[in-house]
């Protein structure tokens, strides 16, 4: 009800920017496994329909799921040269999204649909043990997957400023404006295999392997910029 009431006519800008900190929290049998909260940051680009409240475009971002360290030897023959590895757990999304929106310009609710993809990899990384804010010697993903991703959400965006752009014709204006945005989405995922932990036994590496529904809740908070 609120979101039709408050579809006015005004013109509204055609594209949408955003970008949102965001909290994941796993759902169901991926939260007994995984047992962490996800921690993260999210994109937007839509364009929205002139005269309409529809907007077409893409989401994507990144969280990530913790990250567990250790010094080990470098090798068995050199027992002596010990190093810092460094596994990290983490996310990649994306989505096409459909969203509904008000058109009003100071308050805008709006519900959104998403269909894409989650991509939950493990990398480890490999250090010198004295080395703070240096790139890594060694890089590598040793564990990934893909699963499907859909879902619905919900939020709405508050202006926070308006800033008038003059055009090139002295009656032509171009209007940007500035949102804050807050929204909450529920994503259902598909199987996906994901590293719980790696550790070692005897000098052998033991990968913690679990498998599940990879659904999750997602709260943002963050911008929308539009022109």
């Amino acid at each position: 009800i609120i979101l039709i009431t408050t579809m006015a006519t005004a013109q509204d800008q055609k594209i949408n920017f955003g970008l949102t900190g965001t909290l994941a929290i796993p759902q169901g049998p991926f939260r007994d496994n995984v047992e962490r909260l996800g921690p993260g940051i999210n994109f937007m680009f839509g364009y929205q329909f002139p005269n309409t409240p529809f907007l077409l475009g893409a989401d994507a971002g990144f969280v990530s799921f913790g990250s567990d360290e250790r010094t080990e030897q470098l090798s068995s023959t050199i027992p002596d040269l010990r190093v810092r590895i460094k596994n990290s757990y983490n996310m990649g999304h994306g989505q096409l999204l459909l969203r509904m929106q008000g058109m009003s310009t100071n308050f805008r609710p709006f519900m959104d649909a998403l269909l894409g993809f989650n991509y939950l990899y493990t990398e480890t990384t490999l250090r010198n043990r004295n080395s703070f804010g240096e790139e890594p010697v060694l890089r590598d993903t040793n564990f990934e997957d893909w699963a499907l991703s859909y879902g619905l959400g919900a939020g709405v965006q508050i202006k926070l400023a308006e800033f008038q752009a003059v055009g090139e014709l002295e009656d032509m204006s171009m209007p940007s404006r500035l949102y804050l945005t807050l929204q909450t989405r529920y994503m259902l995922g598909d199987e996906a295999e994901y590293l719980n932990s790696i550790s070692t036994d005897n000098g052998n590496v033991v990968y913690d392997i679990r498998k599940s529904r990879t659904n999750l809740v997602y709260i943002q908070v963050g911008v929308t910029f539009t022109f």
